[in-house]
């Protein structure tokens, strides 16, 4: 054993100098994978989300107002109508690309977490080509991109005790778009609970104390609702942005009519009119087909590494990632939401990896789990995603198929040189 203990430092040095090129062959790979998806649903913004980038404060306390009024200093140095669209293109362009970038880190670090093992990097091969990926790149220019980067900003300043700031980001969030009450601030007080529970007793404090911090997204909300039903003219302030928007000649399509209609409608009449849509949104094939495999796969990859690291929360890995689906029930956007849980089952993947003070090994190999991941990655990839506008996935899955090859023969050689060595997988367990 002492003779051991000396070998390790220098054997695991010696195996990660000799397999850095097996690594970055690795993440070659993994970006190949990632880029192909992007364009399998990539677009400029739409006249949708151009108009909703023109809504701002100027016409009062607004739903999605945040964006319009952090842009409009720079509409204001060209009133030309190109110079707006284009800036619009730019600035959704440019939190596109952040986003993905951070989407990449994020399964970067449970790969690496997870010392290159098989299961991670299948797991994060599998929600790279997932139809969140390709519906992300479609919904350029629209405020997911922002909304999600708010939530892994708070997942992160909650891992760092700075609950405050978590609370503050929130509730600008809820300023940008409504939808991250479901779709990010469950993550957050999953993080949450995960580090007030994996504090040491000296540093503990009672749930409910750090929770008390996070009512201040809720008033916002509160506020929000309370001024759009009592202290705003609903037909004059739908009127003003009609008016507005209509001066941009590139917002076609009646989207002038549609955005001020949705921006001043209240979330009862949301409810009223989707709500007979929720179960057989939930029920189609279609989601079913693309989504459900994929998030079947990180849930149980999450739920094996909390029963690894003797995590009490196994029930949060399943709730939290399907919350966002209640917005079926206010929301028409249907082939948007069906992706949601992916997002989510990777932010509590992540969340999890990352407790303090949880004991991080590697998962041992478990075979029937790797078979079924490849069996999703396979049917996956063979299966068209439905986008936004009564658009599909323009690839067919011989053309998928063509485009994926590479980066799975890439990513399959780069595993098995990582992991041909036996003293590796021993000293890396």
């Amino acid at each position: 054993m002492p003779v051991l203990s000396k070998r390790i430092p220098q054997d695991i040095d010696n195996v990660t100098s000799a397999h850095s090129t097996d690594i970055l062959l690795l993440y070659t790979g993994l970006i190949w994978t990632f880029v192909v998806t992007l364009f399998r649903g990539f677009r400029t913004p739409n006249d949708w989300a151009e108009a909703h980038w023109l809504v701002s404060y100027q016409f009062g306390l607004v739903k999605r107002g945040l964006p319009g009024t952090l842009i409009k200093p720079i509409l204001l140095l060209n009133n030309s109508q190109s110079f707006a669209e284009h800036t619009v293109l730019t600035i959704s362009t440019l939190l596109l690309v952040t986003f993905c970038i951070v989407l990449f880190g994020i399964c970067f670090s449970i790969i690496r977490e997870q010392r290159y093992s098989i299961e991670s990097v299948l797991v994060s091969f599998i929600f790279l080509s997932s139809p969140f990926v390709v519906i992300s790149a479609h919904l350029n220019g629209y405020y997911d991109n922002i909304l999600f980067l708010i939530s892994i900003w708070s997942i992160v300043a909650i891992r760092r005790n700075r609950l405050w700031l978590a609370s503050v980001l929130l509730s600008l969030g809820i300023l940008v778009h409504e939808s991250i009450i479901l779709a990010g601030i469950p993550s957050a007080i999953l993080a949450l609970i995960i580090c007030s529970k994996s504090k040491t007793t000296q540093d503990k404090k009672p749930l409910w104390r750090h929770t008390l911090q996070f009512m201040l997204p809720v008033c916002v909300f509160i506020v929000l609702s309370i001024y759009a039903s009592f202290f705003t003219d609903t037909n004059a302030l739908c009127a003003s942005l009609y008016n507005y928007i209509s001066q941009y000649s590139f917002i076609e399509y009646q989207r002038n009519i549609m955005v001020p209609a949705c921006i001043t409608s209240s979330f009862t009449t949301y409810l009223q009119s989707e709500w007979p849509c929720f179960l057989p949104s939930l029920s189609n094939p279609v989601f079913i087909m693309a989504n459900i495999p994929g998030l079947a796969v990180i849930i149980l990859y999450t739920i094996r590494i909390m029963r690894k690291m003797k995590l009490s929360f196994i029930p949060y890995a399943l709730i939290v990632p399907l919350l966002p689906l209640l917005l079926h029930a206010i929301a028409w956007d249907t082939s948007r939401i069906w992706t949601y849980p992916l997002i989510a089952a990777l932010f509590t993947l992540w969340i999890v990896h990352s407790a303090p003070g949880a004991a991080r090994s590697r998962l041992p190999v478990n075979i029937l789990f790797v078979v079924f991941g490849i069996a999703v990655a396979i049917w996956q990839l063979n299966t068209r995603v439905q986008l936004m506008d009564d658009m599909y996935d323009p690839f067919t899955s011989f053309e998928r198929t063509l485009l994926y090859a590479p980066a799975a023969a890439i990513i399959a050689c780069s595993m098995f040189r990582i992991h041909r060595s036996p003293d590796r997988l021993k000293y890396q367990g």
